[in-house]
């Protein structure tokens, strides 16, 4: 076999494994449906589902590391219009990544590239100047280019659905940032630790739900009865407990025992009664 048969057998050999890509070589970050699709060394993902203004459909896009379609040559086009018409069965408009947002008639794709192929339709781009800078591919007519309004003008929408296009490979999209529940603060800090005990016992209370019960408030007066009763009481029980164990052989019947100045009983009978 000669130099030039091997040329072209590692060739054909190359251009067969190029057209082995299929939608699992596409980034992971996207659906893996019939709306996902391979041509050459790019995956398509064809959005019909929803429609959106031309910003939003390239954030969209762009939310998951890819951008607006870029059509460069005649093979792409033919293959975006045949999986539009006939594979998805869709039959209206789509943005495209081309506009002249920037500087008016010089209409650039969205990675800032110029447009060295276009498909134009008749008469296109229109004639209204900066009121029509973004591009979208009108199936109607045979896949052909218009210049539409980026976004709706007072209660008139102009939403369309789109193309987007990634990059073959596991490109993933940018980690998703979940929120979490701060720590519940502690009295300590929620009082910056320089509060009395009397301050961090009713914040504690505050927070601790209906099982805490409620303070009442007392009058002064009430106050006083309450801390001499509690006195007396404290009083009378020191003074029990310090009374010596009980022990008589005399029987009182019911007249009982008397009492000390300390409370204790003594083995007298009570005749007072």
């Amino acid at each position: 076999m000669g130099l030039k048969e091997c040329l072209v057998l590692v060739l054909a050999s190359g251009c067969a494994l190029a057209a082995n890509y299929t939608i699992d070589d596409c980034p992971a970050s996207i659906p893996h449906d019939r709306h996902l699709q391979v041509f050459g060394d790019t995956c398509y993902s064809f959005m019909t589902s929803h429609r959106r203004e031309f910003d939003a459909a390239e954030r969209e896009c762009e939310s998951n590391l890819g951008h607006l379609v870029i059509i460069r040559d005649a093979a792409t086009q033919d293959f975006l219009y045949n999986a539009l018409r006939h594979d998805l069965r869709y039959n209206g408009v789509v943005w495209i990544g081309l506009s002249d947002k920037v500087n008016e008639g010089q209409f650039v794709w969205v990675d800032g590239s110029p447009a060295h192929y276009t498909h134009w339709a008749s008469g296109q781009p229109g004639i209204l100047g900066g009121l029509e800078d973004c591009v979208g591919m009108n199936i109607k007519q045979q896949g052909q280019w218009n210049d539409y309004q980026c976004e709706g003008f007072l209660f008139i929408s102009n939403s369309h659905v789109f193309v987007c296009e990634y990059p073959l490979g596991p490109t993933t999209a940018p980690p998703t940032t979940i929120p979490t529940t701060a720590p519940t603060p502690t009295n300590a800090a929620v009082t910056g630790g320089s509060s009395s005990p009397m301050t961090a016992a009713a914040t504690s209370a505050s927070s601790a739900g209906s099982t805490v019960p409620t303070q009442q408030t007392t009058t002064p007066q009430a106050m006083t009865s309450d801390t001499t009763q509690q006195t007396t009481t404290a009083a009378t029980q020191a003074t029990t407990g310090a009374c010596p164990p009980f022990s008589c052989s005399r029987d009182c019947g019911l007249s009982g025992y008397k009492t000390d100045d300390d409370g204790c009983l003594v083995c007298e009978c009570d005749t007072s009664m």
